[in-house]
């Protein structure tokens, strides 16, 4: 299967808004305080609705590192556009902060007490081991230095970080010096948990390889040309699947587990692209494209993706969870080129102005507040802390001080015609004794809605669902199945899926060459639906003992959004899945529907001889699932005539009101 992304212009005038962010908010949460005789600024963690009162975290602290480096980093990118003091002084008092908190070993603590005492002991907050703070500390630390002496300014603060960071990298170094170490899992080969990956996330040291990048673009220091190596190697290898193959390109967040993936702080593509772009390294760039191209794109046209585990999760909806995305958008179309990169960042980032599942603006331009979420049953988390403003800030700067991304934040989403999840457990029972096992957990796998169905020789289910067809243009399906792979010779262990009692396919679910485990294959093939309700009947089809099945994914040939700009004109983006469609019989394996089609591959036409009596309906459809051609026929030959077409693959369904089968045509001109 192939990707195609195509964009379309209806009448399409894009409008720059003219506005700077506000930083009232920002300014609110970021408080002077004195710690060791020095000034430094702490920003408070958590500000609540409707008051937007401190709230400290019970337990842990009042401000914290992990806040204080994203806020410094939003401080230097609105200095870096304006030349703002104010930013600047900001930044300085916060990484001020983030020095104090550094241990004589290089790493670094996290929370502050009230009485601005260190939290030394808590497991947000210690210094056993480099943690996801330290990472972000690095991040900070190296943007403030890269900046800095660009700007030549802030000589006596830039030496001092130097120090600093490398004394954080000495410790990093520590941490992962048994690199290049792989381990098994399940079939794959990922990188040795406890090992190489810091905090065994891709995530958290995605965060240190920007951090030690931008420090080594003027260092060139040898510790951190190890780091964002070593870093880089682990991240841009772990990486699976393709457009059509689970898991779609994804960078898994953690280490060995590669179902799991979520959204929250995913900087993995851009750190890739950062680090890409200062050591040249088209490989690293080229690892970053495939998670954008296979997977952020399917992350754009379903907005409400949040996690992957490996069932598709629709939660609450967070900053930091969309700024990730916008970044790497927007950095790939500076790196290459590609105008249409910045405006998917610029598209993605309309989430901030009310083009989400609540309709309501998650930046409030008036007062500076990031709201915390868009909760996944469409109401909003009105809370504005410390976290959300940063992320905020740092995702919308990315995309408003970009001459392209800019133009598209205002856009609204109009319609759209994404995938439909069916779980499995909502049978009804056609055939034998299948069973609804309760389990949350397989092999690592999450099963959703901790339940899937069993499965064994002579069971059968029966499924219904329904369709509604945004795009009457747009009505042929695929489908993807979650299910246990099991430790079986091919063939012992399957099903077999029959959609509306005409379209039968099979998958096979043995095949695995060391253990059962949870994955996700698509079937072969493609089948039309029209609004309505249809049904599944799922069969158990091999010589083993017995299937699980977790759900099943509807999935559009093509996947259609439609924007309205702040002018009323449209915008069309699509993502096409070209699929093969097997010649397949009807629900009766031994139905005489029998018809040959002459030539095929043709040029401009070709034959359908219909060999025995009837009636016949006789449709084509394009690849992306238009249908083009529509007529009744009785028993003979039929011409087509492709005279106004263009080459590609076609496909022939042909009903005679009881059996249908589906023909590809290949028209070569």
């Amino acid at each position: 299967m192939k990707n195609l992304f195509t964009i379309v212009f209806c009448s399409c005038v894009v409008l720059s808004q003219g506005f700077d962010v506000n930083l009232k908010h920002i300014d609110y949460l970021v408080e002077k305080v004195v710690m060791d005789g020095d000034t430094v600024a702490i920003i408070h963690i958590y500000s609540n609705y409707p008051n937007y009162g401190y709230v400290s975290a019970p337990g842990e602290g009042i401000a914290c590192v992990d806040d204080a480096t994203r806020a410094s980093v939003a401080y230097l990118m609105h200095y870096e556009r304006f030349k703002d003091e104010h930013s600047l002084n900001q930044a300085k008092l916060l990484l001020k902060f983030v020095l104090k908190m550094q241990a004589e070993d290089g790493g670094f603590y996290n929370f502050v007490y009230e009485d601005l005492s260190i939290n030394k002991f808590g497991q947000t907050s210690n210094n056993d081991v480099f943690k996801w703070w330290a990472c972000r500390a690095i991040w900070a630390m190296g943007f403030a230095y890269n900046l800095f002496s660009k700007f030549d300014i802030e000589k006596k603060l830039r030496d001092t970080l130097a120090v600093r960071i490398e004394r954080a990298l000495s410790k990093a170094i520590r941490t992962i010096n048994k690199s290049d170490i792989y381990e098994t899992f399940i079939n794959w080969k990922v990188p040795a948990q406890g090992y190489w990956l810091l905090e065994n996330g891709t995530d958290a040291s995605a965060e240190a390889v920007i951090g030690s990048a931008l420090y080594y673009e003027i260092s060139k220091s040898e510790r951190a040309k190890w780091v964002v190596e070593k870093l880089c190697k682990a991240i841009s290898t772990y990486q699976f699947g393709d457009e059509d193959e689970f898991p779609f390109g994804m960078h898994p967040s953690f280490t060995p587990n590669l179902y799991i993936w979520h959204s929250w702080g995913s900087r993995q593509s851009y750190a890739l692209l950062i680090a890409g772009k200062i050591f040249n390294r088209p490989d690293w760039i080229e690892s970053a494209r495939r998670e954008i191209d296979n997977f952020f794109k399917r992350m754009l046209l379903s907005f409400d993706l949040t996690d992957v585990k490996p069932y598709p999760e629709r939660d609450d909806q967070i900053n930091y969870g969309i700024a990730p995305i916008v970044q790497a958008f927007i950095e790939y179309g500076k790196i290459t080129g590609d105008t249409t990169y910045k405006m998917l960042g610029g598209l993605y980032g309309s989430w901030w102005f009310g083009n989400n599942l609540a309709k309501h603006p998650v930046y409030d331009s008036s007062t500076g507040r990031f709201y915390d979420a868009v909760k996944k049953d469409g109401t909003m988390n009105l809370n504005s802390g410390a976290e959300s403003v940063s992320e905020g800030l740092i995702g919308l700067q990315t995309a408003l001080y970009d001459d392209v991304a800019s133009k598209y934040l205002f856009y609204k989403t109009k319609s759209d015609n994404s995938y439909k999840i069916i779980e499995t457990e909502n049978f009804t029972s056609s055939y034998g004794n299948p069973k609804k096992i309760f389990v949350n957990e397989f092999n690592w796998a999450n099963i959703s809605k901790g339940c899937l169905v069993e499965l064994r020789n002579g069971d059968g289910i029966k499924i219904k669902f329904n369709i509604e067809n945004v795009y009457n243009d747009l009505n042929f399906y695929t489908i993807y199945v979650q299910y246990r792979k099991r430790n079986l010779p091919s063939g012992y262990a399957g099903i077999e899926v029959i959609v509306d009692s005409i379209y039968k396919f099979y998958l096979d679910m043995g095949g695995s060459s060391s253990q059962d485990y949870i994955w996700i294959d698509r079937i072969n093939g493609s089948f039309p639906l029209h609004n309505g309700e249809h049904t599944i009947d799922i069969y158990f089809n091999g010589l083993g003992d017995f299937v699980w099945i977790d759900y099943i994914i509807i999935q559009p040939l093509v996947e259609r959004k439609i924007f309205i700009g702040p002018d009323g004109s449209e915008l069309k983006i699509e993502r096409r899945l070209i699929t093969e469609v097997d010649e397949r019989d009807s629900l009766d394996e031994i139905d005489d529907l029998e018809f040959d089609i002459f030539p095929n591959p043709f040029n401009k036409e070709t034959n359908v001889l219909l060999k025995r009596d009837g009636i016949f309906t006789v449709k084509i459809f394009d690849i992306n699932g238009r249908k083009i051609y529509d007529t009744i026929t009785k028993t003979g030959l039929l011409r087509l005539n492709f005279d106004d077409s263009s080459s590609g693959l076609y496909f022939c369904l042909i009903n005679d009101g009881k059996f249908s089968k589906v023909r590809k045509l290949m028209l070569l001109k």
